[in-house]
């Protein structure tokens, strides 16, 4: 397991589990709503830099999640007709990142490929 974070190969040691949502915001203490990242990116993430968004369904065993990054790709430009990434081919614990400048970038669990480019 390493961050979440875009890129980021820093290991599950060197990271603190984050609610995607935050807590402070409602957001619920859950597998479908926590991700680990390391110091630098959270604080990135906190301060509203860096905007998560789970985008695959809930886990199916809410006991098991999988938090590591295995392929980094980009989501269509904000304004595009497929503005909502949303969809059921996306697995549980897919996030959604969107940079400072709008551009958005998508993280995927360990041990589920993504899907093709």
């Amino acid at each position: 397991m390493t961050c979440r974070f875009p890129g980021c190969d820093k290991p599950a040691g060197a990271t603190e589990a984050d609610h995607t949502n935050a807590w402070a915001n409602g957001g619920e203490t859950s597998v479908a709503n926590l991700a680990l990242l390391c110091r630098e990116h959270h604080r990135l993430k906190s301060e509203g830099y860096w905007r998560p968004r789970q985008i695959g369904p809930p886990p199916a065993d809410a006991l098991t999640p999988d938090c590591r990054q295995v392929a980094v790709a980009k989501a269509p430009p904000i304004g595009s007709r497929d503005q909502d990434s949303r969809t059921p081919e996306h697995p549980h614990g897919t996030i959604e990142w969107t940079s400072p400048t709008g551009r958005r970038y998508i993280t995927y669990p360990e041990g589920d490929p993504p899907p093709p480019f």
